[in-house]
């Protein structure tokens, strides 16, 4: 149990003595509730990268997200805890950075606690008795007062820990000295870091790098990584560049979670003494502050609420000049598109299946589509890009979130299939309630609802065409075509679909693939797009839409 506990703000750690007993009512997720606590289910998932140069800013960030705010003295910001990426035992300063991924499922809240204990909160004997025996008045210029004060701050903490989420963390860490030759500067690290992690569902600006997929595994390799709950079996570097693995590891978090302490709200100590005895409450928040080294307080409910707002806003003007700056995906080179981080299931040529990001795809690599007459998964060969720009920054995309967590991120003029009959629409006219088609780890197709559509910023633009015209991206069923629509024959007698049409349109491209002639698959130097595919766009045909469309 975390919430209740003291915590010491120096060592960064919960004490082990405990300050209160509870009444226990329940048990959610294997974790006794108190009676006298709040407890909200959440799903949230947190991410963030940070880098920090000393000491001093890691711990400046650390308060910051324990709802602290604290002025304190040189010698006393040097007494805390050694930093992100360092051991308890060391000096170094060097600039590190670390990346912390949280699932989080639920939040324990005391309130008011003069009123809990009248609702099944009672403070233990231990702590009672060194209240007791704490002097009524404190004299820093008396050193056994000041001890007696540090020996119970030590016992019990600073602080008593008010809130606090559950549910499971990774946190993957690096420094200048752990890259050594694996990457020529932290900003490359970053990036060689993110391709790595492949199976953390998360999203963060970590720069470009043009590290391949062997020295993003070996930087892993050397990073540390610690890992809060789940299953101890998935606890793994492996894990984390597997989205699979990372799946059953967040699935784990129902048996078994933990109390999460990288954001929690404190209350000074002193706010326990003043339940056992009034007198000393002011005693004990002046020898706190004393010992800190300085002035500090709570924030209030009201100034964490106007932080976060503050920082919300921050954001939001960022996203909004990324937005302002993103480029449409034509002017990138070319129409319906998915962004470069995507994955994709192949199938190599001994059938082992494994996953591959779309910036990593070659002409020739067998990735998972669909059937469409033996309506199941199987593995189609890519013949031909018809747009390929991994130097395409900041363009504007769709993602797609479904009701299994899975989502899709592709342009809007992409064809995407939906409803039962699996029709091949645009992905901009998809809307929430629509279905589309995930498949699982069986290869098994099946229909999901969509919940939400909204426009990201991504980076790359790429557009594999296969055999069978469409595949699977990020478990879910798309079309390998874009910009065409349903188009009426012989005045209304015959409709053709979209999905039909574009997939006629490619057969010159798979009796050459199917004649083994390569000279047509690249896409010339300083191109991004398909010379077929430009000749087709400049046709100007019926069932074509207009790139520019929206």
């Amino acid at each position: 149990r975390l919430v209740g506990q003291g915590y010491n703000i120096l060592t960064d750690k919960s004490v082990a003595t405990q300050v209160m007993k509870f009444d226990v009512t329940k048990t959610q997720y294997g974790i006794a509730i108190p009676k006298c606590v709040k407890f909200e289910k959440v799903q949230q998932t947190r991410s963030s990268m940070d880098q920090f140069e000393n000491d001093e800013s890691y711990t400046q960030s650390r308060l910051v997200n324990l709802n602290v705010s604290l002025n304190v003295e040189q010698n006393v910001m040097a007494g805390c805890r050694a930093g992100c990426n360092k051991s308890n035992n060391s000096t170094s300063s060097t600039s590190e950075f670390s990346f912390l991924f949280e699932q989080r499922m639920f939040e324990i809240k005391i309130g008011n606690y003069k009123e809990s204990l009248n609702n099944g909160m009672t403070f233990t004997s231990d702590f009672e008795s060194d209240v007791a025996n704490l002097p009524s008045t404190y004299n820093k210029s008396e050193p056994s007062c000041r001890s007696h004060f540090e020996r119970f701050f030590n016992r019990f903490g600073h602080f008593l820990v008010s809130s606090a989420f559950g549910g499971g963390s990774v946190e993957i860490k690096c420094s200048r000295e752990t890259i050594g030759g694996t990457s020529a500067s932290l900003e490359e690290a970053k990036a060689s870091l993110t391709a790595a992690c492949e199976g953390v569902d998360v999203e963060f600006n970590a720069g470009s790098s043009s590290s391949d997929d062997m020295n993003a595994k070996a930087l892993l390799n050397r990073c540390t990584h610690s890992w809060e709950g789940g299953d101890m079996a998935l606890q793994a570097k492996e894990t984390i560049a597997d989205k699979e693995k990372m799946q059953k590891w967040k699935a784990s978090l129902l048996v078994n979670p933990m109390m999460l302490t990288s954001e929690m709200t404190l209350e000074p100590i002193s706010t326990g003494v003043a339940c056992v005895d009034p007198k000393k409450d002011q005693t004990t928040y002046d020898a706190l502050k004393d010992l800190l080294g300085g002035e500090f307080k709570v924030l209030a409910e009201e100034e964490k609420q106007k932080r976060a707002a503050d920082e919300s806003a921050k954001k939001m003007e960022e996203a909004n000049t990324r937005q302002a700056s993103a480029q449409q995906p034509e002017q990138s080179g070319g129409g319906g598109c998915f962004p470069s981080s995507l994955l994709v299931n192949i199938q190599n040529k001994d059938g082992v299946v494994k996953q591959k990001k779309m910036v990593k795809l070659e002409v020739g690599d067998k990735i998972m589509g669909w059937d469409e007459k033996r309506n199941r998964a199987i593995f189609t060969e890519v013949i031909m890009f018809a747009h390929r720009a991994s130097d395409a920054m900041d363009v504007e995309y769709l993602k797609i979130a479904l009701e299994d967590g899975n989502k899709i991120t592709l342009t809007g003029n992409h064809l995407i299939m939906v409803g039962k009959h699996k029709k091949a629409i645009l992905a901009q006219k998809v809307k929430p309630g629509e279905i589309l088609f995930t498949v699982d780890e069986n290869r098994e197709i099946s229909p999901k609802k969509v919940l939400a559509v909204d426009k990201v910023i991504e980076q790359g633009v790429y557009c594999p065409f296969t055999v069978h015209g469409n595949l699977i991206v990020d478990n879910v069923l798309a079309s390998c075509y874009a910009s065409v629509q349903d188009h009426v024959f012989l005045e209304g007698l015959v409709k053709i679909s979209a999905q039909s049409i574009a997939h006629f349109g490619l057969v010159p491209m798979r009796a050459l693939h199917k004649l083994r002639f390569k000279w047509w698959k690249k896409i010339p130097n300083g191109q991004t797009m398909h010379p077929y595919l430009q000749w087709l766009c400049k046709l100007k045909l019926p069932w074509q839409i207009n790139m520019l469309e929206k």
